[in-house]
């Protein structure tokens, strides 16, 4: 029997073998999971073979002109490389994405504070896991590459004595094997068809003049056949996270991306606008205290929430101070002596600005000790219960406090010693109460909703404890931050703008996705994105897939791909890029070579207006022999 059986891959938790003699990885894949593979004709399967430890003898490939590096000069540029080299990450931070996937570390809850403003920041300080080294790598598959030499050998091999190999089982498969791009074509995988009527080969064609001519040196032999093309363009609205006020703060990257494809006819204008009237899908994760989102003041209220909240549920407190503070105890005083009856209906005034228990919670949430909060609130309920003060709250304020300033009977309220998380607990009510109020006069008067039916569907039931109400805000402050945001950059009528913010609002309040803000929201618009998103300074991604036909079928598929990154991570881990600011000026190649461009379906195309395009073009070719 074959050693590479469907039975023994799906038998293995990662649908992983070795053979001969354990020297080399064959794992059963979908082409989805590889790049550019999964908009290919044919088998959605494939084998991918590759060695079985890593390789010690790999150089490093330059991004200019795509040239091996000695490892000597590749440490000496990349000093915290490491014995498994990456790109130099601190160097080039400002060029760099996140992955949309990166986790929190830790519980970003539980910080120790010097001061209440640090209480309410110092959470956006969660660390960012390293797994990733930075680099944005969509297709993350790992892969020990082969040489050219052996891989050349091994695709001989499975070719001409597939059944030494493959049993039975495996019809009509790919089969690719992972090369290390050593050789004068750059290549990166080669692969076939099981059954062997089609060769298929990625190539790393280099940047700028070089890589056009290759590509018109490839597609001069099919010139005159029919074909079909499709353009997919990735624009990347937020580069990456902005830190706020202090360098040692890392917030959570907010994500803003645009997906289009479109399909095209005669000639192809490279890294072209999509046309105004495309579909697209937009993928949006408002973050953390992320600048480009903005609300940043408001998500600190909220975090300081949640700070509160995981307080109650742990059943201790942080206080950042022990002594007391009597100006803080001094403001109550007087906002208490101030308050003078209005009327008992708060709906002929401004709540915001009138509410009792609303001025309460502005002053008490400065409170950086226990015993000034606890001051302030033995005030507070004292006044209340012998009758010193009568004061304005509103009908949907459901704290502790507004219940006694409500009622008539106030020696129901006895007012005993308070504890800790007692003064949490009524600290905390007051400020849902106003972090509610305040987000439905917003989501209101931004036209987001029509009536505050649809927050009372998503704001936590109030008998519920006030902890669990307090995490229940952060999913429709999210949704507001994500709407607020989209509305900048998306053309919307009012229904439509409606319609957008109850798609939002479902999504992060039925979320289980942890932490929440890295909920990415997916949906599908048209011809709705300003003409002004789709810039030099948004585009990241750019691809060309084009079929040339003989009779009805496909004689050959090119799929051409530049980027500011190489999709394989065996080759984007070993890539130098050299930083924006130290690139050379593009050449002019229309005047280089403008005969040799036209003899192709492209227009040329203007470099200048793309430097920033400083990563590596690939081409992928599948073949029909």
């Amino acid at each position: 029997m074959a050693p590479i059986s469907r039975n023994l891959l799906e038998s293995s938790s990662d649908k992983t073998i070795f053979i001969n003699d354990g020297s080399v990885r064959v794992r059963l894949l979908t082409t989805d999971t590889l790049p550019y593979l999964g908009r290919l004709s044919g088998p959605k399967e494939a084998l991918l073979f590759d060695l079985a430890q890593k390789r010690t003898d790999l150089k490093y490939i330059n991004g200019n002109n795509m040239a091996n590096i000695p490892d000597s000069e590749f440490y000496e540029t990349n000093a915290d490389a490491g014995g498994d080299a990456t790109m130099e990450v601190d160097g080039d931070k400002e060029n760099l994405l996140l992955d949309p996937n990166l986790t929190l570390e830790g519980n970003p809850l539980e910080v120790k504070y010097d001061t209440v403003d640090e209480m309410r920041k110092k959470i956006r300080a969660a660390k960012f896991t390293q797994s990733c080294n930075e680099i944005d790598v969509r297709f993350p598959i790992e892969c020990n590459p082969f040489t050219t030499v052996e891989s050349d050998k091994w695709l001989k091999s499975l070719s001409f004595e597939s059944h030494k190999w493959l049993d039975s089982q495996f019809g009509n498969v790919w089969i690719f094997i992972a090369t290390d791009a050593s050789d004068g074509r750059k290549m990166m995988i080669t692969g076939m068809r099981k059954t062997p009527h089609t060769r298929l080969m990625v190539s790393l064609l280099g940047k700028g003049g070089a890589a056009f001519k290759k590509i018109g040196t490839m597609l001069l032999p099919f010139s005159n056949y029919p074909s079909r093309k499709y353009v997919y363009a990735d624009y990347e609205i937020f580069k990456r996270r902005s830190l706020i006020d202090k360098p040692e703060i890392d917030p959570t990257s907010a994500i803003f991306r645009i997906h289009v494809e479109w399909p095209v006819s005669g000639h192809v204008k490279w890294l072209s606008k999509p046309p105004i009237d495309t579909p697209m899908t937009i993928t949006f994760s408002p973050g953390w205290l992320n600048s480009h989102v903005g609300l940043l003041e408001r998500s600190e209220e909220v975090e300081y929430l949640l700070t509160l909240s995981q307080w109650l549920l742990k059943g201790e407190t942080q206080w950042p101070k022990q002594e007391l503070e009597p100006y803080i105890v001094d403001d109550v005083a007087t906002l208490i002596s101030q308050t003078s009856v209005v009327n008992n209906e708060t709906n002929k005034s401004d709540a915001i600005n009138d509410d009792f228990t609303f001025k309460l919670w502005l002053i008490l949430r400065k409170c950086e000790s226990f015993a000034t909060l606890r001051s302030c609130l033995e005030v507070v309920l004292k006044s209340i219960r012998y009758g010193e003060i009568t004061a304005l709250v509103g009908n949907e304020n459901k704290s502790t406090i507004a219940h006694m300033l409500r009622s008539s009977a106030k020696n129901e309220y006895p007012v005993s010693r308070l504890e800790p998380l007692q003064c949490v607990g009524l600290l905390l009510e007051l400020g849902v109460d106003y972090m509610k109020c305040v987000m439905t006069n917003d989501f209101l008067s931004c036209g987001f909703i029509q009536n505050v039916a649809d927050l009372n569907n998503v704001f936590v039931d109030a008998s519920l404890g006030i902890e669990y109400q307090a995490v229940g805000l952060l999913p429709i402050h999210l949704a507001f931050q994500t709407v607020n945001c989209l509305q900048e950059y998306i053309k919307n009528t009012s229904h439509e703008l409606v319609n957008l913010t109850r798609r939002a609002l479902h999504k992060f309040c039925e979320s289980k996705v942890k932490p929440l803000h890295a909920e990415l929201f997916v949906f599908d618009v048209k011809g709705t994105v300003h003409d002004w998103v789709f810039c030099d300074a948004t585009l990241s991604d750019w691809c060309l897939h084009r079929t040339a036909f003989s009779g009805k079928e496909p004689r050959v598929e090119h799929y051409f791909h530049f980027s500011s990154r190489v999709e394989f991570s065996h080759i984007s881990n070993r890539l130098y890029l050299p930083r924006e600011q130290d690139q050379p000026k593009q050449p002019d190649v229309v005047a280089q070579k403008q005969d040799e461009l036209q003899q192709t379906f492209l227009q040329p195309f203007d470099y200048s207006a793309k430097e920033h395009f400083y990563g590596a073009a690939t081409v992928l070719s599948h073949i029909r022999i």
